[in-house]
């Protein structure tokens, strides 16, 4: 494994006490256990890590940061392909580009690049001293750009098709990154100085002030609900756990109590519901708003880390880092 950022950011990062108004209670939710219930549980590379879906092939893109390279799936648990990467890569995190179908996933070890990947090629490699341990991206659509956290410093790197476009200001180490298409804004988590950096025009080059929000800061990911046009951020520092509700101008909505380090968030197009993965709370939740509507039980000692929808067999897929490396579908 090539750096230890995002170790360090995964496994030794200190909880925090929420700051927002009281959560707001759930209903007992129906839960799955662990066994028949569940899909396939597929083999991947050495601690899967933030995937992505490729709509146009059905792909799954998982990255592996223990061994270094990704693995590529089509439903039902097939590998399609294991893409390789230089020695000492470690691929943190993937997004989707819809402006030429390619992969793009950011290296957040001591190589801080960008891999730009067509169907299972490397067609480009993006550094040039433009990243510091980066560990997410995201696809601005309002600028056809992707934004790159880089977690060592305090900004975002946009990349236009394969070439650098700019950094973005943010607070400090920004760890997350999400499009909330209601307000047209941007909207990326800050772990270090535990607030949302939120850009108010998704118009690159953006403006020079920002807003910004202390509600859910220090999260790990954010995901966009369309249906109910808010922004669900994953309180992964928040203690106890909890996915806390905004809409894209910062304003607080709610907040719903989870399990342990919800670490991964993300829309289900077919319940229409937001899914988190609790890192250590060992079980995956569904959310309507405020309420937890299924969960879904690991066995003890299970691990958790992202999530990714596949619309080709519409599921919900979570990367398990231990026991085993696996992605399995709920």
């Amino acid at each position: 494994m090539g750096g230890t950022v995002l170790v360090l950011l995964l496994f030794a990062l200190p909880a925090v006490s929420a700051t927002a108004p009281a959560t707001a209670g759930a209903a007992t939710p129906a839960i799955r256990p662990a066994g028949p219930s569940f899909g396939p549980h597929c083999g991947t590379g050495g601690f899967p890590s933030f995937a992505a879906y490729d709509p146009v092939n059905h792909w799954m893109y998982v990255p592996n940061q223990v061994s270094g390279n990704i693995s590529v799936l089509s439903t039902p648990c097939k590998i399609t392909a294991t893409i390789s990467l230089p020695s000492g890569a470690d691929p943190v995190a993937a997004a989707y580009s819809p402006a030429n179908n390619d992969i793009y996933v950011v290296d957040g070890g001591t190589l801080s690049q960008v891999y730009v990947i067509a169907k299972t090629t490397v067609i480009a490699t993006i550094n040039g001293g433009h990243f510091s341990f980066p560990t997410a991206i995201a696809w601005d659509p309002g600028d056809s750009i992707m934004l790159v956290a880089n977690f060592g410093w305090a900004n975002v790197t946009a990349i236009a098709a394969t070439h650098y476009a700019g950094t973005i200001a943010t607070g400090v180490q920004p760890d997350a990154i999400a499009y909330d298409p209601f307000f047209s804004t941007i909207l990326i988590d800050c772990y270090g100085s535990l607030n949302i950096t939120i850009l108010p025009s998704a118009v690159y080059p953006f403006l020079p002030v920002h807003n910004s929000t202390t509600y859910g800061g220090g999260g790990q990911q954010i995901a966009y609900d369309p249906a109910d046009d808010l922004d669900y951020v994953a309180g992964f520092s928040l203690s106890p756990g909890k996915v806390v509700l905004i809409d894209g101008e910062g304003a607080y909505v709610g907040a719903v109590k989870v399990g342990s380090g919800p670490i991964a968030v993300a829309f289900d197009q077919a319940t229409l519901t937001v899914f988190v993965a609790d890192r250590y709370g060992q079980a995956v939740e569904s959310l309507n708003g405020t309420h937890v509507v299924t969960k879904w039980g690991f066995p003890k000692g299970t691990e958790l880390l992202g999530l990714c929808y596949d619309d080709y067999d519409s599921s919900m897929y979570v990367t398990v880092t231990t026991p085993g490396s696996r992605i399995v579908e709920l």
